[in-house]
């Protein structure tokens, strides 16, 4: 499994496009496996950080607002480390945004279960994932190159949704985006496993256990 400190640290050194890579693969597995419930909320604590230094503040209250939902689902609290860089990142979302937008925003991302939060900071933070080196191997901290775990969350749907045939018209309908999005998607995916069709992506989709 990915570590999830080894994205606060690529976070603390200032390499906030690997931090989010390996944040994202970090939940994407541990939602998976149904894995440590405490890695999935210090993730989605991450993703709020994430998007606030990115300037996605809307989207970072989302995320707050989901990481305050779980807590009081499950009962648990974040790390002293991970609480401290909450309280530092709460307070400066404050100063950034306007109360009315900060309440909407949150209330929005405590509606979200822990998967849909993760898929719209996916969204939310694709161009910076774009920006993140793909080449290196997740243990150095980068992405699995030509691998399914490659793919963030969004991107799993999406090609779920290609395997059953469907355009980037209808799956737009169906996952509620525009269809650019959509193209972005699929050339990411195309880019990230090494494909180049449609029918390659359906064929790596069945065979990895993608498809619907």
């Amino acid at each position: 499994m990915v570590d999830g400190n080894l994205g606060s640290i690529a976070f603390a050194q200032g390499d906030l496009a690997r931090g989010a890579v390996l944040c994202f693969l970090c939940l994407d597995v541990s939602l998976r496996l149904h894995g440590n419930q405490r890695f999935i909320l210090a993730g989605l604590a991450g993703l709020g950080g994430i998007a606030r230094a990115q300037g996605e503040l809307e989207l970072a209250a989302q995320m707050f607002g989901a990481t305050q939902s779980y807590s009081t689902l499950l009962g648990l609290r974040l790390n002293r480390a991970d609480g401290v860089q909450w309280t530092k990142d709460m307070a400066a979302l404050r100063r950034q945004l306007p109360t009315d937008r900060l309440e909407r925003a949150w209330a929005e991302g405590r509606l979200l279960a822990p998967a849909a939060a993760v898929a719209l900071a996916a969204d939310g933070l694709a161009p910076l994932l774009q920006s993140a080196d793909h080449s290196q191997p997740a243990s150095s901290g980068g992405w699995i190159a030509h691998d399914e775990a490659a793919l963030t969350l969004r991107e799993r749907e999406v090609l779920g949704l290609i395997a059953q045939g469907l355009t980037d018209a209808q799956i737009a309908e169906q996952l509620v985006i525009s269809p650019r999005t959509v193209s972005k998607h699929v050339q990411s995916i195309y880019g990230k496993l090494g494909l180049t069709s449609r029918s390659g992506a359906t064929r790596f989709a069945i065979t990895h256990g993608l498809a619907r």
